[in-house]
């Protein structure tokens, strides 16, 4: 390593900071001493007044950002001009708010330098954040939104941004319940719409059908469609309040899972709505009938009379990643549902084991109700339960990549998108 003065150090704030946040000092250290002179100045001097890119530079050197900025920074071009040379900025000003600023503030941006400056971007000098807490809801905002200044994502960043860091942060909170990392789905509704106008450039006779029919196509993939589908939908949803967009992407959140249910329950295609059960015949077992369930409806229907939220249940049993088990009484009443999976082989053998074992209102399994279920899973020991196992991993192992295809496609059929889109947005905007 190379004999430097005293006044050419990382301070003991820097390493501080770098020790603090898990880095390796010997590997900084490393980098920044090198033998010429000039890069070494350049390099400390980095370290000292941007640490946010040490991480990058130091410990992933072959990133194309780090090349660019490590080439242009040893050539001697100060680390300011660095930053507005490679990155997009159209201020100086802003970039110039990131120098001083320690790593422990800014270090969540330590592998998202491009975020970070898409983020700057938007906003002026004057509206980026002042004190610490600003900084941080500054990166709560971003990290949800991934702004982009000439998008939805980056009119409604600005927006919450100038209103008031802290005051927008509290806003999102009450109106998340408590997840401000829900305002991402702005602009996940805000592409959805842009599908379906994608939809409505591309055949407008079909699309105009459709948003006053029952049309069940499916809406096409066309990437120039998409595109401006998107663009338009941006510009329309931008005109209104944040607090309206948030609302309806809320809203649209749930009416898309719920749709969706809905359309996979009553499909008619059988690679959705039907799969091989675990057993063929219920089981007594405790004083309980153990039922294998085999049908989308089924295991719709037993959910909602336990009042259990079925969330991706459906999915799982679809692909086979997991599969649904009915409890009830004697008397043929529904008392628990349990989710199996099914695991191996191992020692050439396929385990069965239960998860989420639910009663009314998502109440847990009582005791007997959960010996009754393990006597069951244990009789996947004997041999005709593990040829049935493999009979059941081969049947979706089979069918895997056509059902995946399938479920991506269900939230974008076009009677799916219509029912999603018309109870979260305002009629309006259905049409162009």
């Amino acid at each position: 390593m190379a004999a430097v003065s005293d006044r050419l150090c990382i301070s003991a704030d820097a390493l501080s900071d770098f020790e603090a946040a898990g880095l390796e000092i010997d590997a900084i250290l490393e980098w920044a001493y090198v033998d010429d002179a000039s890069a070494r100045r350049q390099r400390i001097g980095l370290a000292n007044t941007l640490p946010l890119l040490v991480p990058m530079l130091v410990f992933d050197p072959n990133d194309p950002w780090s090349r660019d900025i490590a080439a242009q920074l040893d050539s001697g071009v100060s680390p300011l001009e660095c930053m507005t040379a490679i990155f997009p900025t159209k201020s100086p000003e802003s970039v110039q708010v990131l120098f001083g600023k320690p790593l422990e503030l800014l270090g969540d941006w330590s592998d998202d330098i491009l975020g970070l400056m898409l983020a700057i971007e938007c906003l002026e000098a004057e509206e980026l954040p002042e004190t610490d807490a600003e900084w941080h809801v500054f990166f709560k905002f971003a990290k949800a939104l991934h702004p982009c200044e000439s998008y939805l994502s980056g009119h409604v960043f600005k927006n919450l941004c100038c209103v008031g860091y802290l005051s927008s942060y509290e806003a999102v909170r009450d109106a998340t319940d408590g997840v401000p990392t829900r305002l991402s789905l702005i602009n996940d509704c805000s592409r959805y719409l842009g599908r379906w106008y994608a939809e409505m450039l591309r055949s407008p006779v079909s699309a105009t059908s459709a948003v006053v029919g029952d049309c069940h196509f499916l809406l096409h993939e066309s990437d120039e469609f998409i595109d401006i589908g998107e663009r338009l939908a941006g510009a329309r949803l931008k005109q209104y309040p944040v607090v309206d967009l948030l609302s309806q992407a809320l809203r649209w959140d749930v009416a898309l899972r719920q749709m969706s249910i809905n359309a996979h329950v009553h499909s008619v295609d059988p690679h959705l709505v039907q799969w091989p059960p675990l057993f063929s015949k219920p089981i007594v077992s405790g004083g309980y009938e153990v039922a294998s369930l085999s049908a989308a409806t089924d295991v719709y229907s037993e959910y909602r009379k336990l009042e259990i939220d079925i969330e991706s249940v459906l999915t799982e049993c679809a692909l086979g990643d997991s599969h649904v088990v009915v409890l009830r009484d004697m008397a043929g009443a529904t008392q628990t549902v349990a989710r199996i999976w099914l695991k191996g082989p191992e020692a050439g053998r396929y385990l069965a084991y239960d998860s989420e074992h639910w009663g009314n209102g998502a109440r847990y399994a009582y005791q007997a109700e959960v010996d009754a279920l393990d006597n069951v899973l244990e009789l996947f020991w004997q041999p005709e339960f593990q040829q049935t196992a493999v009979r059941i991993v081969d049947f979706h192992a089979t069918r895997r990549s056509i059902v995946e295809k399938k479920l991506e496609e269900l939230p974008y059929r076009c009677d799916v998108m219509q029912a999603v889109l018309r109870s979260a947005l305002p009629e309006s905007l259905l049409s162009i």
